[in-house]
């Protein structure tokens, strides 16, 4: 009888195992100034010479809603790491009054260093990465701050040079 019960337990925890996924495959999500949204992102990704990393999320995959791009240049190869400012990085947030080509009012990452942002590289597995974000984003005329928080990401990457 013991040993029934140990099997269905065992049997139980396996079962109930859910993939370790950080996010939804091709997703970001983020919580924008105390509302969460989640962005779409095509799984075509720049990673230059191993040292970049660049992609873009959009809501509904609507290029003229609200996006957000998220930028790392390294001297060395991406890895599992968390980057900061004192990385070449770069958090960029356009809200959805914009329409079409119309991208005048965006926040993006403060280089003076005033405001803090970090975008950490949980896991690197064949061509999937996952990772989480976050950060204080200024906006492009200076006068307004806006909070990024509980970033987080899964994208299928598409490795691709500058070439092409």
């Amino acid at each position: 009888m013991k040993r029934i019960i140990l099997i269905a337990f065992c049997l139980s925890a396996i079962l109930s195992c859910k993939k370790n996924s950080i996010a939804p495959e091709n997703t970001l999500i983020a919580t924008v100034d105390g509302v969460t949204k989640s962005y779409y992102v095509e799984p075509v990704v720049t990673f230059d010479h191993n040292n970049q990393l660049t992609f873009s999320g959009y809501v509904n995959n609507d290029p003229s809603a609200d996006w957000i791009d998220i930028y790392i240049d390294g001297t060395d190869p991406i890895t599992t790491k968390t980057y900061d400012l004192t990385s070449d990085v770069s958090l960029t947030y356009a809200p959805p009054t914009l329409s079409g080509s119309d991208h005048t009012i965006f926040y993006y990452t403060n280089t003076r260093g005033d405001y803090p942002v970090s975008i950490t590289i949980k896991s690197i597995k064949g061509d999937n990465i996952q990772g989480t974000f976050s950060g204080q984003l200024e906006s492009l005329d200076k006068t307004t701050i806006i909070s990024v928080t509980n970033g987080r990401f899964n994208i299928s990457v598409r490795r691709k040079s500058a070439s092409d």
